[in-house]
Parts: C-alpha cells; structure tokens; sequence
C-alpha cells in the first residue's frame, strides 16, 4: 500500500493486557511519501499510559539543524571528462608545508572544499537545464508539426535530446547512490522509488534524540544532545589513576642472561639461511 510506518519514540509497546500477560504495538502512524514530501521531520511520540490500556499517541514534525553534512564522493564524478583534470590541476596548486600526514590532512581538506563548489556548478542546476531542454525541444517539436523542420533544426533537436538522455542519467545515478538501492540496476528510469528510498533511509538512521538517563527525559535540543553524547564518550574514555588490578605476590618466568643475550645480539645472513 505504499505506506510508511514512522519512527517511534517512547516505549516499545503501545497495549497492554490488564492482567499483564500480553502486549502489542497496536496503535501507531501510517504516512504516504507525499506527506514526507510536506513534512519529513514526522515523528510518533508513545506518551505514558495511565487509565487506559492504551497508550495515547502523539504526531509531530520537527526538523532539526544538526549542522554541516558530511562530504560524500559522488560516482557521477567520474563520468565527467573534466573530474579528474580538475582534480589533479587542484592538486598539484596547493601549497602546504609540514610533515607529510599534515600536508595530506590539509589537502584533502582544501580539496574537498573546492569540489563542492565544482559539484554546484557542475551538478547544482541539472533540474533548471532540464526543465529549459525539455521547453526548446517541444518548441521544436510544435514547429515541426505546423511546417516542419530543417535539417539544421532536426540536428539541434538530436542534440537537446542527447542531452536530456545524459542529464536523466545523471540524476538517476545520483538519486540510486544516495538511497543505497543496490538491487536495482543504474539506469532504471525510478526516480519516485530512489526518492522514497532515500528519504525512509535517512528517517530510520537519523538521531531523533537522547534519553537522559539521570532525568528519564527525552532530549531532542542539537546543543544539549551533543554534549550529553560528548560526555558520554568522555567518561567511557577518560583514564583513571587506579584501574583495580594488583600484581602483587604474582612470580613472572624470567629469561636468564645467556637467553637475552642470544635474543638481542645481531643476526647474520647465516642464520637467517
């Protein structure tokens, strides 16, 4: 039915039997894509159950900026004659001093930077340049039908189909890599599937929040949420001054003067022969 069944905040179950020997997630939220399209921050919130032996529900729409997005390498790069151009001329122009791990860090950095940017101009307007092929070539299109077409305008209107052809390549390449669809060949012309795709995917790995456990609250503030996770990982990391272990009364095999000895002088070609 082409429903999505959202991510569930709060307790796992939402009835329980009055005698407590059966529970179920009865109730919940189906959505279609178009409303993702609309509002894609949708969550289902278990609320606490108190009289009833249901648990009320609640619907809600929050999204949330967790700051910069990661850098993804796009495959569709590598089909463009001038990627690997670009990125060697790039390459070969930054200027940075230090041992080689810190000039590679800071290149790759610089790098990324400036591939963005190629990305935008490059990729950034594939819909706008679609949209305006798609115009001229049913304006060709509506010519050819009233008195017909040269054969300068049959050779223009090949060429816009080329490229649209490349352009809707593109961006189903694109779309496929971002929603991870590996079962469906490149090239599939599905671009409502690998929409979905990305969009349920990004629902299901997205962090929705923390539950503070000192509280028992649910916390879904960007700030506070990476502090309590920073912390989290500081306490589990920190090293303490006494780790518990004793090795007294604890006798060790020791090796004699002659064994160190034979371990430590230097080997000829001989023995390794």
């Amino acid at each position: 039915m082409e429903m999505v069944d959202l991510s569930c905040i709060g307790t796992k179950f939402t009835w329980y039997r009055p005698n407590g020997k059966a529970k179920s997630r009865l109730d919940r939220f189906l959505t279609t894509f178009d409303w993702l399209q609309h509002w894609p921050g949708s969550k289902q919130y278990v609320l606490d159950r108190q009289i009833s032996d249901h648990c009320a529900l609640v619907l809600k729409s929050n999204v949330v900026d967790w700051g910069p997005k990661p850098f993804r390498f796009l495959d569709i790069w590598q089909e463009e004659k001038e990627f690997e151009i670009f990125v060697k001329s790039k390459w070969e122009n930054y200027l940075v001093q230090g041992n080689e791990i810190l000039v590679l860090k800071e290149k790759l950095k610089m790098l990324k930077s400036d591939l963005k940017g190629w990305n935008k101009d490059v990729f950034g307007h594939t819909d706008k340049i679609k949209l305006d092929i798609v115009k001229k070539i049913q304006e060709l299109d509506m010519r050819d039908d009233e008195d017909g077409l040269d054969e300068n305008m049959i050779m223009v209107r090949r060429d816009l189909l080329s490229q649209l052809q490349v352009i809707n390549t593109r961006n189903e390449s694109l779309l496929q890599q971002k929603s991870i669809a590996l079962w469906i060949k490149q090239g599939d012309s599905n671009s409502t599937f690998f929409h979905a795709s990305i969009k349920w995917r990004r629902m299901r790995n997205e962090i929705k929040g923390v539950l503070f456990q000192n509280s028992g609250s649910w916390v879904e503030e960007p700030d506070t949420v990476k502090e309590m996770v920073k912390e989290f990982y500081k306490n589990k990391m920190t090293v303490v001054d006494d780790i518990g272990v004793r090795l007294d009364n604890v006798e060790f095999k020791e090796l004699s003067d002659y064994d160190n000895r034979f371990l430590t002088e230097p080997f000829d070609g001989k023995e390794i022969k």
